[in-house]
């Protein structure tokens, strides 16, 4: 098809659109559009070949080709003339059972074969004869040719022409009004209003992807690279309720179809506020004839919903509609112009998913048509390049079609997310007014399947107290090894009775059931029975970690109104100054040898008060967590059923005292009959000297930090064959660790809250290549997942994980207004006086019923399985007079996987204060772990349009690259130990005054470091010198001068 040029001309703002997609993926079938038309008849090929040509010749856009090479802006040829044949198959062998699939087949073929946009024509047709009187027509086309309802004008036209030319009837047809007309009408447009409008329209808005995970394995691409689509035809009753309420309510159907598929949107992406692209036509009446041009009178343009939660349905119809309205008068707006003017980061585009309402009657038309043919289907095909394209043809039945990127999205996702527009809008037919708040996604029959997976096993409420659930062990068992630390050993019947002196004494210093005990000890076997005494003698244990700065332990122990503090020599050092009663156990062994070893008479009521463990808090103060003793025995008993420890076994005792991991680790030793193995701090840091201490100890159960276990070394795993079972918590766990480590023993990840008895879930893992999840609920404990108004989540989607059972605590010590917020009453248990535990984290439901973590929703965050409230260090850092504002964010580290805690602060215009002081000054009041990796100054934190800290737009933390001589390593030892650093950290290389902990160094980073100096100079650095000398130069000075020290010693 080439003649003459008849004209050149630009193209329309979408039609520029569409060749960018078209340039910027190559060989897909994105754009390629087709028509499916059967014809029962006795069809003269020859007639229509003729009727076809007929129309090709009336319509310039047939005759067009577009180019872009080599001129300055994009442009399409109109030629004088054009042929565009009629490819005739026959397929009349092809058995009925067959031909549907050799149909698919074809035209997944056809569209795979594409248009060159440069060489016309860009349109084909294809007649298939599949029996004498039948014929399936197929029209393919680029969709920068012809909208849908031009498509439909086309067909139509082609077929009434045949009807003449079979008939022999004559046809007046002269050449219709050129598709560019119309482009040269929008470019005359006044468009000086037009930029205002769309930034005012798309103010504050933010793009926020859809939450639907990606599929573990993406469906294989074909070559033709095209999306797959999902179906579903809305039943009659509701499209006849749908199309009723939106006459009387005066809206478009169209308009009903938008709210709704809105609606599913922000409970997809999490936010009231969402933009969808919606397909919208344009032919403008005041130029004449245009009616009857074939061309691309559409484009795609946002649409921006609000949704209220609490206002009628109804109400966000008209809102809606009034907002199209307005776009209206902006039709001829280029997409890549209004992205701009949004404000959206660039490449981030403005909405990933796009809605086609397709009016376009005449495919149900063409089958009622007087002709010579009869036309008994109609089906249109498109697929365009967004992630979610929703096709809606409101006929007499309504037909939702959703196209999908399958890299992106699965089809069981996908058939879910169908599923739930069905949902709302079935949900909308029988209540036009309900507010979009009280609107479910879920189906029955998914409400169903949710909840059960949302229930552990159902068990009687324990009726045993803590102290008692040990006492049984200790008379099943009184000579077994209970614990043990280095030589020391005692045996449970050991450890039962020096608890039991403990309480007598504990009761006689006016312990009394409830009252709360501090215990303020380093590992020992003393903090054991000190935690057994508290218990026994009906008080709360209330642990105090002595490596804590002053000022929190202060706080802590006026805020728990100690009744009686526990210590010793060394750590009551660091309680000068509390004005509390003290214990100093190592002076009490002998006096306590003249106590009755028999326990108190009597016992505590379940529901007593067992212990209180502070946590991080948003306020900038931490917060103590009331747990109780049925609670911890429902959390024990919950262990025994999944992990099935026994006599024979000998469990680590690993974690801080000051955390609730520690209790895990003690009651699945002590309520099992297995023995609990203390260490020394410096032996349990992760590194060789642990696995030595494994090792030595024989231990076959271990609690531990996943990136802990990620630090041990690499033969670890070889050398404890001993080892049966680790259970990991408070950080996700790696593929790669579950393939070093799941081989030869049982691995578990837990998941779960202080607040809720440590454990919630449990996942057995596997080295299967892949993640593993956060698992099932264990027994005892109820949980949901809910949206922000309070509705379950379907499979996939985010929701906040709301925790119910006999696990959840009694709240906050001395904190009602956040108990209240945190522990409302259960609106799940019909029990009286049932609480229900707010989490704040955010996860979602996996196909087979295992939860997944997806992160928080507020500022709580864990670092190395650790729990850190950033409101907390942000509050630390505004007591300083020289901070203005202060914001704290988690961010990536330099090496895969790492995370650094980076704040963000607003100074004072004359302050000098460099990261190290800053460090400093956090460390008087923070612990050792709250402190951030890195400081940020900035002129003033970024705020949303609402006035918000806008935490997307902290900037990343850049770390300060100096090429001063003066910092480059210079001696060999500090070339060498800076080569180590660059290596733990991931980074390229350091400097010989860069401090560790700025680089993102944390223990478990100084523990590799030291083990790779020992085992390179064979000198006894531990993982303390790291830690005090947090330099390059300084931990070289450090190396020379043990080397120096152990030389000295050698010769002596």
């Amino acid at each position: 098809m080439t003649t003459s040029v008849e004209g050149v001309h630009p193209l329309s703002p979408l039609q520029q659109g569409l060749l960018y997609h078209t340039i910027l993926d190559p060989g897909t079938s994105f754009y390629v559009d087709q028509i499916i038309q059967s014809l029962d008849g006795d069809l003269d090929a020859d007639a229509l070949e003729q009727a076809w040509q007929r129309v090709v010749d009336r319509h310039a856009i047939l005759r067009t080709s577009f180019h872009w090479e080599e001129i300055e802006e994009p442009a399409q040829v109109v030629y004088a003339q054009g042929v565009a044949p009629v490819e005739r198959h026959d397929w009349r062998t092809t058995g009925s059972d067959a031909l549907e699939e050799r149909l698919e087949s074809f035209l997944r073929a056809d569209r795979g074969r594409g248009f060159r946009l440069d060489r016309p024509p860009l349109l084909r047709l294809h007649l298939l004869r599949v029996a004498e009187r039948r014929h399936i027509f197929v029209l393919r086309y680029h969709h920068i040719l012809l909208d849908a309802w031009s498509a439909l004008m086309l067909l139509d036209e082609t077929f009434t022409s045949y009807d003449s030319l079979v008939r022999a009837e004559p046809q007046a047809l002269r050449r219709a009004r050129p598709y560019h007309d119309y482009v040269t009408w929008l470019r005359s447009q006044d468009t000086s209003r037009t930029e205002q409008f769309w930034r005012t329209e798309l103010a504050g808005f933010r793009p926020e992807p859809i939450a639907l995970p990606a599929p573990e394995r993406p469906e294989p691409g074909s070559g033709e690279r095209e999306n797959p689509e999902l179906s579903r035809v809305l039943d009659s009753d509701t499209a006849d309720a749908l199309k009723r309420l939106a006459r009387d309510h005066r809206l478009t159907l169209s308009t009903v179809l938008q709210t709704a598929w809105a609606l599913v949107l922000s409970r997809y992406t999490g936010r009231p506020d969402v933009v969808f692209g919606m397909t919208m036509t344009h032919r403008p009446a005041e130029l004449d004839g245009i009616e009857d041009t074939l061309g691309l009178f559409i484009n795609t343009l946002p649409l921006r919903a609000h949704l209220d939660p609490q206002r009628p349905f109804a109400e966000a119809c008209a809102e809606l509609q009034a907002t199209q309205t307005r776009v209206r008068g902006h039709l001829g707006s280029a997409l890549a112009d209004v992205q701009q003017w949004s404000g959206a980061e660039a490449g981030e585009p403005l909405f990933d998913s796009i809605m086609t309402i397709l009016n376009v009657p005449r495919i149900g038309d063409l089958g009622k048509r007087a002709g010579e043919l009869t036309v008994r289907r109609g089906e249109y095909r498109y697929h365009t390049n967004y992630p979610l394209a929703v096709l809606v043809v409101p006929d007499e039945e309504i037909n939702l079609r959703i196209g999908y990127d399958p890299t992106r999205f699965d089809a069981a996702a996908i058939e879910r997310l169908l599923g739930h527009f069905v949902t709302v809008l079935k949900s909308v037919a029988a209540d036009f007014t309900r507010p979009p708040g009280r609107i479910s996604l879920l189906t029955d029959e998914e409400r169903r399947t949710i909840d059960a997976w949302g229930r552990g096993p159902v068990t009687e409420r324990p009726a045993i107290s803590l102290h008692r659930l040990f006492e049984e062990q200790a008379r099943a068992t009184p000579d077994a090894p209970a614990l043990t630390h280095g030589s020391r050993l005692l045996t449970y019947r050991q450890l039962d009775e020096r608890a039991n002196r403990l309480a007598r004494l504990l009761h006689e210093r006016g312990v009394t059931p409830e009252a709360r005990v501090g215990l303020c000890l380093d590992r020992s076997t003393d903090l054991v029975v000190a935690l057994l005494g508290v218990l026994k003698a009906g008080g709360a244990f209330v642990p105090l970690d002595p490596a804590y700065p002053r000022d929190r332990l202060d706080f802590m122990s006026r805020d728990a109104g100690l009744s009686l503090l526990l210590t010793d020599r060394t750590t009551r050092r660091h309680l000068s100054g509390l004005d509390v009663p003290c214990l100093q156990l190592d002076e009490e062994h002998e006096n306590l040898d003249s106590y009755d070893p028999a326990p108190l008479a009597g016992d505590v009521p379940p529901g007593s008060l067992a212990y209180v463990i502070y946590t991080s808090g948003s306020t900038g103060r931490p917060k103590g967590a009331l747990l109780t003793h049925e609670g911890v025995v429902n959390s024990c008993l919950a262990q025994r059923d999944v992990f099935g420890v026994g006599p024979h076994d000998r469990v680590l005792q690993w974690a801080s005292p000051s955390f609730d991991a520690s209790v895990f680790e003690v009651f699945l030793a002590l309520g099992a009959g297995a023995a609990l193995c203390l260490g020394a701090q410096e032996e349990l840091l992760p590194g060789p000297a642990l696995v030595d201490l494994m090792a030595r100890e024989r231990i076959t159960w271990l609690v531990m930090a996943p990136s802990a276990l990620a630090a041990l070394p690499a033969d670890a795993p070889g050398r404890l064959p001993g080892l049966r079972g680790i259970v990991l918590g408070g950080e996700s766990l790696s593929p790669e660790l579950m393939a070093r480590w799941c081989p030869g023993r049982q691995v578990f990840n837990v998941y779960g809250h202080t607040e809720t008895s440590i454990w919630a879930t449990v996942q057995e893992c596997a080295a299967d290549g892949r993640r593993p999840s956060a698992g099932v609920p264990v027994r005892g404990v109820r949980l949901h997942l809910l949206d922000g108004d309070g509705n379950p989540v379907p499979v996939g989607l985010p929701g906040e994980l709301w925790l119910g059972g006999v696990a959840v605590g009694r709240g906050y010590l001395n904190r009602p207004g956040l108990t209240a917020e945190r522990f409302p009453e259960d609106p799940f248990d019909p029990t009286a006086g049932s609480r229900i535990y707010r989490s704040g984290d955010l996860l979602r439901w996996r196909p087979d019923g295992r939860l997944e973590f997806v992160g928080r929703a507020d500022g709580q965050t864990k670092l190395r399985g650790l729990r850190i409230e950033t409101g907390e260090v942000e509050s630390a850092l505004r007591e300083h007079p020289a901070v203005k504002d202060a914001a704290v964010q988690v961010r990536a580290g330099a090496a895969d996987g790492d995370q650094l805690l980076v704040a963000y602060l607003v100074m004072t215009p004359e302050d000098t204060h460099q990261e190290a002081d800053w460090r400093d000054f956090l460390r008087q009041k923070l612990p050792d772990y709250m402190v951030p990796n890195a400081f940020v100054t900035l002129p003033s934190l970024p705020l949303t349009a609402n006035g918000k800290l806008d935490h997307a737009a902290l900037p990343a933390h850049e770390r300060a690259l100096t090429t001063d001589t003066r910092t480059r390593p210079t001696t060999p030892f500090e070339q060498r130990i800076a080569e180590l650093w660059a290596h733990t950290l991931g980074l390229e290389s350091v400097g010989a005054h860069e401090d560790f902990f700025a680089l993102g160094g944390n223990s478990i980073k100084a523990t590799r470091i030291a083990s790779r100096i020992r085992q390179e100079w064979q000198a006894d650095f531990s993982v303390r010198v790291v830690m005090e000398n947090p330099t390059v130069a300084g931990c070289a000075a450090a190396l020379d001068r043990i080397l120096q020290k152990e030389s000295h010693d050698h010769r002596s």
